[in-house]
Parts: structure tokens; C-alpha cells; sequence
């Protein structure tokens, strides 16, 4: 599919995601340590004023430069034509709930799907000055810095981050249990920031669960940019799982067994 894209498009899309993610995350800084009002939305989970204006500063960005793509955000819902070849998923502050509690490894996720695949996409945790991006066939870069996950090869020597746990089912659980009782060690790092471990060479795995396109779509390019694999459990490379897994890609397949 991306051979339909030439350089100049990719070259913009990540461009246009970058800045967009900047601008949002100028907005959502001003509220961090200085918590608006906490609302709850429908599915329990926590939204602040600074979650909706983070997204919308992001979505000013994107429309200004790509005033024909279709937008999907987390906290504003569905924008623009739903015929467009290119859909951009938002999540303004991933880790919404750290953010409320002051610490700082919350970040935004922003990612764009090109005829159904992600093919652009950006992680920014302003807090703690980390940025990761990527683009189809161009690699995947920490602070301008090129990425490379890990070369462990059996999850007995693996590091992994098991996150999520209980929006999970029963099933998943207990599963979970033994697939971090198997791993050489567990660590218990939070949403986005999990997966930027494993991107960035810092940790093996991190298996998330209760997500949806939004929190995973950049997720997927930069961990399969930096070397690595991003499948939901069933081992299907789909941003559109209710629970995924991200690795080093050596020991993919062993994680995933013990779901499947």
C-alpha cells in the first residue's frame, strides 16, 4: 500500500505529526501538576479539560494541512470524510490517570492509517522531554536518536511489562499471570510509556489490554520501525484488538502463546 505514497507525502505526514503532537502537548503541560475539575466518562475511565484542548490543538494542526482526511479522537470523536484514504487516531494523554496523580510518564499517541495501514506516528511524553516518531520504511527515532529494540531471544530472559491487567477478562488474567511468571523479570510501567520501553531497546515486551486504535496506532510503526512486532493477542497485526502485544519480535510468539 505504501508504495502508492511517495517520499514527499510520508516526509509531510510525519512533518505535519510531529507538529501537531507538540501543539498539543504545549496545551496539555499548562494543566500538568494544576488539575482541572475530573470528570468520568461512560466507560469509568477519568477525563480532564486538558485531555479536550490537548486534541483540539492537535486536530487544528491536522486540518490546517490535511483538510480531506478523516480525524478520530479519543475525546472529540469522528471529523471528515469517511471516504478518505488516510484516517489520523489521537489519543491527547494517554495515562490520563497518572496525569491527574502528578506523575509524569503520560504522553500523547498519534498515528495515521493509509488505506487501512498505519503508516506515520508519533509518541510525546512532554513531561519527561521523550519523543518517538516514525514513518513507514524510514525507521523510528528517540529524540532524534535512531531506535532499536532488543535482541533477547526467550522470554526467559525477557523484561516485560504487563499493563492493562485488569481491564482485561478473568481468562486474561490468570494468563498473564503465567506468562510474567515465566519472563525473567516483570516491571509494572504504565500505558504508552511501557511501549516506548520496548522501542527503545529498554525492555523486551509489554502486553496492554481495555485499548482501542487510538492508544496503539503509532505504537504499531514505531515498534515494528525500530525492529520489533505489534500484533493484538490473537497474533493479528491489527490496531483493532481489544488487547495487543508489543516485542522485540523474537519473542513474539512465545508471549502469544500463552493466549492462543
Amino acid at each position: 500500500m505504501t508504495k502508492n505514497l511517495s517520499p514527499k507525502i510520508i516526509k509531510s505526514l510525519i512533518s505535519v505529526a510531529r507538529a501537531a503532537s507538540f501543539a498539543g502537548a504545549n496545551r496539555s503541560l499548562k494543566y500538568f501538576t494544576k488539575i482541572p475539575p475530573v470528570e468520568t466518562k461512560a466507560d469509568r475511565s477519568p477525563v480532564t479539560r486538558a485531555d479536550k484542548e490537548a486534541e483540539s490543538e492537535i486536530r487544528k494542526v491536522l486540518r490546517k494541512h490535511f483538510p480531506q482526511h478523516l480525524i478520530v479522537g479519543e475525546e472529540h470523536g469522528v471529523d471528515g470524510p469517511t471516504g478518505s484514504e488516510f484516517k489520523w487516531w489521537i489519543d491527547p494523554i494517554d495515562g490520563t490517570m497518572q496525569f491527574i496523580r502528578g506523575l509524569p510518564f503520560w504522553g500523547s499517541v498519534l498515528g495515521v492509517e493509509y488505506q487501512g495501514e498505519v503508516v506515520a506516528g508519533v509518541l510525546l511524553l512532554p513531561a519527561i522531554e521523550v519523543e518517538v516518531y516514525a514513518a513507514k520504511g524510514r525507521g523510528c527515532f528517540m529524540n532524534r536518536e535512531r531506535c532499536r529494540v532488543t535482541k533477547v531471544k526467550k522470554l526467559a530472559n525477557a523484561t516485560i511489562s504487563p499493563g492493562g491487567i485488569f481491564r482485561g477478562t478473568a481468562s486474561h488474567q490468570k494468563r498473564v499471570l503465567k506468562l510474567a511468571s515465566n519472563a525473567y523479570d516483570v516491571r509494572g510501567t504504565w500505558d504508552v510509556f511501557s511501549h516506548v520501553l520496548v522501542i527503545s531497546g529498554r525492555m523486551d515486551a509489554a502486553v496492554d489490554f481495555g485499548i482501542n486504535p487510538y492508544d496503539v496506532s503509532a505504537i504499531k510503526i514505531c515498534v515494528e520501525e525500530a525492529g520489533g512486532l505489534y500484533t493484538g493477542i490473537s497474533g493479528k497485526p491489527s490496531i483493532y484488538e481489544k488487547a495487543g502485544l508489543s516485542s522485540n519480535k523474537l519473542v513474539h510468539k512465545e508471549c502469544l502463546s500463552y493466549f492462543n
